[in-house]
Order: C-alpha cells, then structure tokens, then sequence
C-alpha cells in the first residue's frame, strides 16, 4: 500500500495480486510491504473500502513462467515477477527494497544475455554498479537463490526462498 495526495485529498493505494497457493489458512491472504506480512479477507475488504482509497487488482502472474523478450529493457510482466520472487537486492547482505532496484541482466546483454526471467534480478543502484564495473559476477541457482564470487574469488551464496514464501503466503 501507498499514501499520496490526489487534489488535497489523502489517497492510498492496495494493489491486490490473486495467486493461488494450496494452504490450510483459508481465508488469509499475502500481504506485500508495509509491515503485516499476511492479513484475513476481512481486513482486506476493509483496507480497500476506506476513503480515499484506490485499489488495483492485478491479474495472476505466474511465478515459474519463464518469460522472454527480444528487447533490452525487460518487459512490466518480468519486472513484477522479479520484485514478487526477490523482494530485496540480491547483492549479499543488502536489503533494498527490489521495489526500487535496477532489474540486471546477470549475463550481460551486450554479452549474449538474453532479457529471460531467468537472467534478470534485481540490484540496488549501487550493487548494480559495483557488478557491472568491477570483478563481482553471479550466478543463479535457483529462482531465488544466487551465488556471488568476489574479486578475491570468495564465494557468497545467497537465498532470498524465505523471503519469497513470506511474501506469497
């Protein structure tokens, strides 16, 4: 959820994602930022039907689909489906919000790379620079777990699966 101002007025915004998940909670849902990491449907109809809110309903976004695109910049649909499976910067120990991340090519683009789910992850502004113009490079090993090695050669694993099932739970 987001607060803004729209003519004067205070506004939020709920952008709600249907994702279907087996689960014995029925009736709870996932909830992404702010600090409830899940809410009942009830407290979800009641944050949506305040004044002043603005709800978004965003289609189901399938989080294994691997989607491709000849184009350089990633399209809104990887984007998303980055941010959903690595809510942070997969840079190790960092914890920028992907939200406000560089989505990176992790084989670069202008070295093969293809703009696939599977080459694109999020990098703060910063983490993406040091990647891009030092020795730092990364692999991924599964949807939401890299492996960085240092310019030393010192490996650093990272795995952000914990992360991911808070957030779609």
């Amino acid at each position: 959820m987001a607060a803004g101002h729209l003519g004067g007025e205070s506004t939020r915004e709920v952008v709600v994602y249907a994702h279907h998940q087996p689960t014995e909670a029925h009736g709870i849902v996932g909830v992404e930022g702010g600090h409830v990491p899940y809410a009942t449907i009830d407290q979800l109809v009641e944050w949506c039907t305040q004044a002043g809110t603005r709800v978004s309903i965003r289609p189901v976004l399938d989080l294994s689909e691997e989607i491709s695109t000849d184009a350089y910049a990633p399209t809104a649909r990887q984007r998303e489906q980055a941010i959903l499976l690595t809510p942070r910067c997969v840079f190790p120990h960092c914890s920028k919000d992907a939200r406000g991340c560089d989505l990176d090519h992790i084989t670069p683009y202008a070295q093969g790379g293809k703009t696939t789910s599977w080459n694109l992850a999020p990098l703060c502004r910063f983490h993406h620079r040091v990647k891009t113009f030092s020795t730092w490079t990364y692999q991924r090993t599964s949807r939401t777990s890299f492996v960085w090695t240092s310019p030393k050669g010192r490996v650093h694993p990272v795995d952000l699966t914990d992360e991911h099932r808070r957030r779609t739970c």
